[in-house]
């Protein structure tokens, strides 16, 4: 009898879960296998990463798109860098890096400069919640840094 090969795949933010079963539901169940598709079509194991409880996921995924963002970025897409900053932020709320660097994108690429300091104004209240009040600071003097870009 042939065995039936069977490829289900659920897409993601960045994960591709990918079950491969082999004559029965119970291999598949007892044998899952973790991947991500790159965007050059390589496939990278993340076995170690499906192991991780929903939080670290949440962060690991923060962390790809504030990564991502970087990238497009530099590359001058700042749209696409503005929406991976975004989601970056949605995924871990308190994430400073994402808010500053999104202000960045908005204030040197997009030249919005009020929704930029609405950003840095969040990175600094965050800094302020969790007590790295040197660090507040020197989102403040970005703040007027862009303030005074813009009269």
């Amino acid at each position: 009898m042939t065995k039936l090969l069977r490829l289900t795949v659920t897409l993601s933010a960045i994960f591709v879960p990918t079950v491969i079963i082999l004559g029965s539901p119970i291999f598949a169940k007892e044998n899952p296998l973790c991947v991500m598709v790159t965007p050059t079509n390589r496939i990278v194991n993340l076995n170690h990463i499906c192991g991780a409880n929903q939080n670290q996921k949440l962060q690991m995924n923060a962390q790809h798109f504030y990564q991502q963002g970087r990238i497009n970025g530099k590359k001058e897409l700042y749209k696409e860098a503005i929406a991976d900053f975004t989601q970056a932020i949605n995924l871990k709320p308190d994430f400073i890096e994402a808010y500053v660097m999104r202000a960045a994108v908005r204030h040197y690429g997009e030249e919005d400069t009020k929704q930029a300091i609405e950003d840095l104004q969040q990175a600094a209240n965050i800094c302020k919640q969790k007590g790295q009040l040197e660090r507040a600071k020197l989102v403040y003097r970005v703040i007027e840094s862009y303030q005074n870009d813009s009269e």
